[in-house]
């Protein structure tokens, strides 16, 4: 700068129109580059930034979806457990020579099988606007609708066994006869006295307990199916977060 100054000084001192304007329009221009320069270069620090959380938050979205696929599989597995028990449960109540159930029959009768995704990346995204951060959009559109699904459906068949379960099943049962709920405890055991007094033969006489069954059967086929193809969805995305997060790298 003092050799610009003195530069300008000479030439003014001159008098010398000219040049000077010469001078000054250059050195605007250099003003200007300068700018030019230094807000490219804002933008390349400010690109990298943006990339930098993009690639973090796409490796945050695997991660959760990849737990999500784990719970899936779980609650799948409950539900064929759940579902031969009730086997169990129908082909047992047909015979009259059983003095009670194999298997408790509590747990295929009340549990219920919800998910909860993990979805704390996701919600933050969308709460701070940083969804914009992603710039493949079509992904973006994909996991908007795989928890979108999720909570429209999935929350909806889970409510509809929870309500279900608690205010008709449960209540029925309770009064229908003395059922297990989990281990027991030997002291209540030893003043009530052993639970499921009646046969099973017993229960296969009550319309209600028949329906319930088939009902229950239902319902967790249906659910099952969902989370199935959910789990699918899941990692079909898990295989597209992986692609963009190759091409962040």
């Amino acid at each position: 700068m003092k050799v610009f100054r003195k530069q300008r000084q000479q030439l003014a001192a001159d008098n010398n129109v000219i040049k000077y304007l010469r001078y000054a329009i250059g050195e605007i221009l250099l003003v200007v580059i300068g700018i030019l320069i230094a807000l490219q270069v804002n933008n390349w620090n400010q690109d990298y930034k943006n990339a930098r959380q993009e690639l973090f938050y796409l490796q945050k979205l695997q991660e959760n979806i990849a737990e999500d696929t784990s719970l899936f599989k779980e609650r799948i597995n409950e539900i064929n457990e759940a579902q031969e028990a009730l086997k169990t449960i129908a082909m047992e109540m047909r015979n009259p020579s059983l003095k009670s159930f194999s298997i408790d029959i509590s747990g295929p009768l009340t549990y219920t099988y919800g998910i909860s995704l993990e979805n704390a990346t996701w919600k933050n995204l969308m709460s701070t606007g940083k969804i914009d951060l992603i710039e493949n959009k079509n992904l973006v559109d994909t996991l908007y609708s795989y928890y979108n699904h999720f909570s429209n459906n999935g929350n909806a068949q889970n409510q509809a066994v929870i309500d279900y379960t608690r205010n008709t099943v449960g209540p029925f049962l309770m009064k229908f006869d003395d059922i297990s709920f989990l281990i027991q405890s030997k002291s209540i055991i030893h003043y009530l006295g052993k639970t499921q007094q009646k046969s099973p033969y017993e229960y296969g006489k009550n319309v209600f307990i028949r329906n319930t069954i088939r009902l229950r059967y239902s319902f967790l086929s249906y659910l099952k199916s969902f989370y199935k193809s959910d789990n699918k969805r899941a990692s079909h995305l898990i295989h597209e977060l992986s692609q963009e997060i190759q091409k962040s790298q």
